[in-house]
């Protein structure tokens, strides 16, 4: 039975334990997610926000086949043609990814070519949910649920995933884990990575916690910047990886899900995550990798306790590292799909 309003404290797991702050002691950030009822479009989430203090707003787009993230400004009166018009030009480009003679890449073409066409039709897309930093107190019939989301600052530092580390080299040999295959392609636009998951990489993440992460590395931070919205999977539940207490010296933008156990052997799984900069002039060293996770333990319900679905509530695994998939300087290959295979 749904509640108008759930308040999740992810640190009420930590009273008793030793040397841990409770949420009175820890500094918090707060999230207000507003569950949306079935089939609510986009033009009705710009009648929800028009309630609201005026905040750029995370929206979180549903299609048959993938979801996407936007920002939406409510004060914005030309909105929803902005919307649109972005996203026509965001499926045409995801669709120029696929070849539709290919047996495998024609399915995935499909799906979305059928997104493309259909776009701005009834139902497409829908809206999940929406997200506005700092505490909403909102009322609509076109809500489900309100979300009051609470993260205490040092529970998250425990995460350590998503981090680069120095002393991680490129395997000589590819883990069992690592999928069969898949594609990297990184422009001065974004990072889109694709992965092919056989029976072998795909049972060692059948348990019911279990998730990935495929992160694009840029060496110098100063070199790139992740964007907020336009980032696209059709990853189960996916989410856009926090930077939250990232202190190397790489920009990651990373896409991920928790939800490892939907999915599927031979389909190739996408991310896209545009960059809002990227300095090509500076040639940076790019590594992209592959990092199985886990649901961490302090993650109390797995289906809407943590904001986007995981992003601050997957950790890393000891007994499956983080694996290169490749690694190369932007000039070699900028903008052109390169192709590896698990070794």
């Amino acid at each position: 039975m749904l509640r108008t309003a759930m308040v999740f404290f992810i640190g009420l797991f930590l009273i008793g334990c030793e040397n841990i702050p409770t949420l009175n002691e820890a500094e918090e950030d707060v999230t207000t997610r507003l569950i949306l009822v079935d089939d609510v479009s986009v033009e009705q989430t710009l009648e929800i926000l028009s309630y609201a203090p005026a905040k750029i707003a995370e929206v979180r787009l549903r299609y048959p086949d993938h979801e996407t993230i936007w920002g939406f400004d409510p004060a914005n009166p030309d909105a929803i043609d902005d919307f649109y018009s972005e996203e026509e030009k965001q499926l045409s480009f995801l669709l120029s990814n696929f070849d539709p003679n290919d047996p495998l890449e024609a399915e995935v073409y499909d799906q979305l070519f059928s997104d493309l066409e259909n776009l701005g039709n009834p139902g497409v897309p829908m809206v999940r949910w929406i997200e506005v930093s700092g505490r909403l107190e909102i009322d609509s019939p076109l809500l489900s649920e309100v979300q009051y989301v609470e993260v205490p600052h040092d529970i998250l530092e425990q995460r350590d995933i998503g981090r680069s580390h120095e002393a991680i080299t490129d395997w000589t040999r590819d883990a069992y884990y690592v999928p069969v295959g898949g594609t990297s392609k990184i422009s001065a636009s974004g990072t889109f990575q694709k992965i092919l998951l056989d029976d072998k990489a795909r049972a060692a993440l059948s348990g019911t916690r279990d998730g990935l992460e495929i992160d694009t590395l840029i060496k110098g931070k100063s070199n790139a910047t992740c964007a907020m919205f336009g980032v696209s999977s059709n990853l189960p539940n996916f989410y856009r990886d926090t930077e939250i207490f990232d202190t190397s010296d790489y920009r990651n933008c990373a896409v991920g899900t928790g939800f490892a156990r939907k999915l599927t052997t031979w389909t190739w799984y996408w991310t896209w995550h545009p960059f809002s900069y990227f300095n090509t002039k500076q040639n940076p060293l790019i590594r992209v990798q592959y990092q199985p996770s886990r649901w961490c333990w302090w993650e109390p319900t797995l289906d809407i306790a943590c904001i986007a679905d995981g992003a601050l509530c997957t950790c890393s695994r000891t007994d499956m590292p983080i694996e290169d998939l490749i690694m190369y300087n932007y000039n070699e290959a900028p903008g052109r799909e390169l192709y590896w295979w698990r070794n």
